[in-house]
């Protein structure tokens, strides 16, 4: 706590002040996660209604191409996350061997 108090008498003497809260700067994120879960129990084959048609899985990777997707953006933010997600489906193909991929 005294490191914060620190850092804004810092900043207050340089001529700016924290702008945003903690949870503000979190709130993109915050968001794009809740979307992706919202996918996940509606569409998503692995996780939503559509789990009794594909009773072994639809995804060959571990954890599903969502999670990952979930995980990255929580972990690295909208924008790195999103490219690593983005990219993580992109490699998602059938001539793909799949396997364990952590975020």
């Amino acid at each position: 706590m005294a490191k914060d108090n620190k850092r804004d008498i810092v900043r207050a003497k340089q001529g700016g002040a924290r702008t945003t809260s903690r949870f503000g700067s979190r709130l993109p994120r915050t968001i794009v996660v809740l979307l992706i879960r919202g996918y996940q129990k509606t569409l998503s084959p692995d996780h939503g209604y559509f789990r009794r048609y594909y009773p072994g899985g639809y995804c060959r990777y571990q954890p599903t191409c969502s999670e990952y997707g979930a995980a990255s953006v929580d972990k690295y933010g909208v924008v790195r996350g999103g490219l690593r997600s983005i990219w993580r489906i992109l490699r998602c193909n059938p001539w793909s061997r799949g396997g364990l991929d952590l975020p």
